[in-house]
């Protein structure tokens, strides 16, 4: 309804109910003038007899646009001249509000409790840096706390539910702060509430400039005392321990003198200091030429790159993408030799800032991200899993791959897979083929399937299972050559499977003696 409307019905409750009315409103949030609104019919009609054929069937579109003010009638403005008596302004005591919510929130133990209470100053700063702004004849616009020839700044956000967020959510980066003692509590604890309260308003998004729109927001933020694990248990409510507790070793790393290449490379540019990166630059660049970077110093040089280049800040020198995907690849290489557990690459940058960087800059960073969030390094480390697993547990190790994607069983699985089988009892024997049917037989009709390798796989584990019988003939005739010859035709029914189109021929894929 029209604001113009609601006064009128206040006006009529006035003067002919006699009632006396309070209208508790945000004004800046009042349309104060009406919008012009269009509604739309579409009508169908038939042209001629509508028994004959031919008749064209014809839509009439008729519009309908409401009337613009006429003149005489009363604006928002002059109607409430007239009925509204007095216009009382609201001002929150901040102070009070911040000092509640602090004394009254529950705490997960009496040493962060004391130190959020210590913090107290910090956190209504922050929370109303605008407070002394807010008093009578101060506002001068809609919005603005500064007239026109002043600049403008943002309006924090005062939302009593996202500073409560953020100090309980706090708490899990406090006790790894703790742990690691860490210095300046108080500064991580200011820089990481000034990102969930703009995130909730949501005024910051999960980009590239961040931290720039925080700041202008928030003086009291500092990006060094910001963890990008941080950044992620705020935007998507991902915890994660390991790289938070990797970070913040880096960030006490980073107070030990070192060289200025190793500075640079894990360092946001706006925080390096420009002799170190003049002096460090040039090394720096030969370590990622030659693959001596993690896939996370990779993102941040194609994000320091983007960051110059947005600053009108030159490098000291040219990057040659070129050289910077042949050092990715000698970075992947060795992830894939090690294959280390956990995610890789916590770093990452959304599609939608695809705009903000040049075809090299983004062709590296989705090198990158292809590898580390793609399939292959998943199917990498799931054959690790089985090979581990088999080794050590047997037909047990079923348990633990039973839900693992592969795509792959090469001659390495079969020999582990034939060695496990062997040292297994009948009954476990028994257990051992059921549990490999079931998990290749889901595996081999995945479209990510290396069919024909795969294949190669079961032909040469039968080979090795074969030979296994082989070296008992002229013996009594036991349950666990049945178990072996059991094995051996779900060998065969599985390298029968011809699921995929175009797949070779029928004949078996020759073995190597």
């Amino acid at each position: 309804m029209y604001s113009v409307d609601v006064l009128g019905i206040i006006n009529d409750y006035c003067e002919n109910g006699k009632y006396h009315i309070i209208i508790v409103a945000n004004q800046e949030k009042i349309r104060t003038k009406q919008e012009p609104t269009v509604t739309g019919e579409i009508q169908f009609s038939n042209t001629g007899d509508a028994t004959e054929k031919g008749n064209v069937r014809t839509a009439q579109v008729m519009l309908n646009v409401s009337a613009a003010a006429e003149q005489g009638e009363l604006s928002y403005a002059e109607i409430k001249e007239k009925i509204v008596q007095r216009t009382v302004q609201y001002i929150p005591d901040y102070k009070k509000i911040v000092h509640t919510v602090i004394t009254s929130m529950n705490y997960e133990n009496p040493e962060y409790k004391a130190f959020i209470e210590s913090c107290e100053s910090g956190l209504l700063e922050l929370f109303a840096p605008d407070r002394d702004d807010l008093g009578y004849g101060r506002r001068l616009g809609d919005n603005a706390l500064f007239d026109s020839k002043e600049q403008e700044r943002l309006m924090p956000p005062h939302n009593i539910r996202s500073l409560k967020c953020a100090m309980k959510d706090f708490y899990r980066i406090y006790c790894l702060l703790i742990e690691n003692e860490v210095p300046n509590l108080s500064n991580w604890l200011y820089s990481f509430t000034s990102y969930t309260i703009a995130y909730k308003a949501d005024i910051v998004q999960d980009d590239i400039f961040s931290d720039e729109t925080v700041r202008k927001l928030y003086p009291a933020f500092q990006s060094k005392y910001m963890l990008s694990g941080a950044k992620q248990w705020i935007f998507y409510g991902i915890w994660d321990r390991d790289f938070i507790q990797k970070e913040i070793i880096a960030v006490k790393e980073q107070a030990i003198p070192r060289s200025p290449a190793e500075m640079i490379k894990s360092l946001r540019i706006m925080d390096i200091d420009d002799t170190v990166l003049k002096d460090g630059f040039s090394d720096f660049l030969e370590m990622a030429y030659n693959g001596n970077l993690t896939l996370e110093e990779y993102v941040r040089l194609v994000e320091n790159s983007c960051w110059a280049r947005k600053y009108q800040c030159p490098l000291p020198e040219q990057i040659d993408w070129r050289k910077v995907n042949t050092g990715v690849d000698l970075a992947i290489g060795k992830i894939k030799e090690t294959l280390p557990e956990g995610q890789i690459l916590h770093l990452f940058i959304d599609k939608k800032q695809r705009e903000y960087f040049t075809n090299d800059e983004w062709d590296t960073y989705e090198h990158i991200a292809h590898f580390a969030f793609g399939n292959e390094l998943m199917f990498l480390k799931n054959r690790k899993l089985y090979i581990d697993k088999m080794n050590k547990l047997g037909v047990d190790a079923f348990l633990f791959v039973q839900n693992k994607r592969l795509d792959l069983f090469d001659e390495e699985m079969a020999r582990i897979t034939a060695l496990a089988f062997a040292h297994e009892h009948n009954m476990g024997k028994n257990q051992f083929v059921t549990s490999f049917r079931q998990i290749w037989k889901a595996n081999i009709q995945c479209s990510d399937i290396r069919l024909e390798e795969t294949v190669h796989g079961f032909l040469y584990l039968k080979k090795l299972l074969l030979e296994s019988i082989s070296a008992k003939e002229g013996t009594t005739r036991t349950f666990s050559i049945v178990h072996t010859e059991e094995f051996i035709k779900i060998l065969d029914e599985l390298a029968g499977t011809r699921s995929r189109e175009g797949f070779g021929s029928e004949s078996p894929v020759p073995l190597d003696d």
